[in-house]
């Protein structure tokens, strides 16, 4: 054999003995799993999660029934409405793909002193303040089943839901339940929860018209997403109160909780706006009313919406022209003419009255248009 025939060899045998000893190494050691169509996962606590720390990716989908709006990078504070639904729904990746770690655990954070990914969730001080608190999950959810990724949905108990501020979720593969092993493999959820609404806009006034009747408002100093108007088209005129407001709601009551989801009583016209305004032109044309009320709701970028504010009342006044003028006035038409005109019954007093008024309306409209040129000029 030659001296290039058996370099060849050796070549071969050490590149075989490594590709056995790959394929041979633990998943739960020190070395590098690799996992179907998720690229590697290694057993450390290095934050590289989106969304916290640990080497499980955890996406947020929703919060009870609605959907989150940037799932990987959880920012937006979480609101009063959706927490109390009772629920979240996240997706796990990048899990260790083996049936070492076929266990599921939630786990909640309770202080900053206590790492929930450390055996000492299980043995710190019992006491609501220094402790991690367990989150249960269904039997079949607690079973990873050797996915690498796993959708579930989390029941949030007061624990989570009863105050304001960071919550941090945290999410572990386990080889069993309920032990003092550190988790080689977890995710972090963090996010904030925001219970408090912002305050009901102020000063809120409605205007006159028909076609275009402004109503408009203060904001409240705070960050916002959301404004909410609604106008009651059967309003009440005068204030059952017996105060000073034009006109006043059976349905609308200042101070009193909006539920974006509730479906308006009849007669109310609500609309949504996603960008801040304080003011809002409707078309009173249709309401069949001399007076609406209005009230206006905000609404902070957790969802969280203030009570009603108080009433602007909107005073439907219809308008008239030139025409509407002449005909309140007396003018009538005769049938062979286009215009309303007046004077005697006979033909030639209809006529002569016919080219007495409609010079002038021709003269009136070629000097309106003139001043509205002049006015342009300037």
């Amino acid at each position: 054999m030659t001296r290039k025939s058996v370099s060849l060899s050796v070549f071969l045998v050490a590149a075989w003995a490594t590709q056995v000893a790959a394929q041979t190494a633990g998943v739960g050691g020190s070395t590098t799993s690799t996992l179907a169509g998720t690229g590697s996962t290694t057993p450390t606590s290095s934050g590289s999660s989106t969304t916290g720390g640990g080497n499980v990716q955890v996406q947020l989908n929703k919060v009870g029934n609605r959907d989150y709006p940037t799932p990987l990078n959880p920012m937006l504070p979480v609101g009063k409405q959706a927490c109390d639904e009772g629920t979240i729904t996240v997706t796990l990746s990048n899990l260790p793909n083996a049936a070492q770690f076929p266990y599921l655990e939630v786990w909640l954070q309770t202080s900053m002193s206590v790492e929930c990914n450390s055996g000492k969730r299980n043995t710190a001080p019992i006491t609501e303040n220094t402790r991690c608190v367990k989150v249960p999950i269904s039997s079949d959810d607690e079973q990873l089943k050797n996915k690498s990724y796993y959708t579930i949905t989390v029941p949030l108990s007061d624990a989570v839901c009863g105050s304001s501020g960071n919550k941090t979720l945290y999410f572990l593969a386990m080889a069993s339940q309920n032990n003092n092993d550190d988790a080689l493999y977890y995710g972090k959820l963090s996010f904030k929860l925001d219970l408090d609404p912002p305050n009901a806009p102020t000063n809120v006034t409605g205007g006159t018209g028909e076609t275009e009747i402004e109503l408009s408002w203060d904001l409240p100093p705070t960050v916002l997403q959301y404004v909410w108007t609604l106008v009651d088209t059967t309003a009440v005129v005068g204030d059952l109160d017996g105060g000073t407001a034009e006109c006043s709601s059976t349905k609308l009551i200042p101070g009193t909780h909006f539920d974006p989801a509730d479906i308006p009583p009849e007669g109310v016209i609500r609309s949504k706006k996603t960008t801040l305004r304080s003011q809002e032109v409707f078309n009173g044309e249709g309401w069949g009313t001399e007076y609406a009320a209005a009230v206006v709701v905000a609404g902070d970028q957790a969802g969280n919406p203030s009570v009603l504010s108080e009433i602007g009342c909107l005073h439907v006044v219809k308008t008239s022209g030139f025409w509407d003028r002449y005909q309140e006035n007396g003018g009538t038409a005769d049938s062979g003419w286009g215009c309303s005109v007046s004077g005697p019954q006979g033909s030639h007093g209809s006529r002569r009255a016919a080219q007495t008024v409609l010079p002038a309306v021709f003269i009136l409209g070629v000097w309106a248009a003139r001043r509205r040129l002049r006015r342009r000029a300037r």
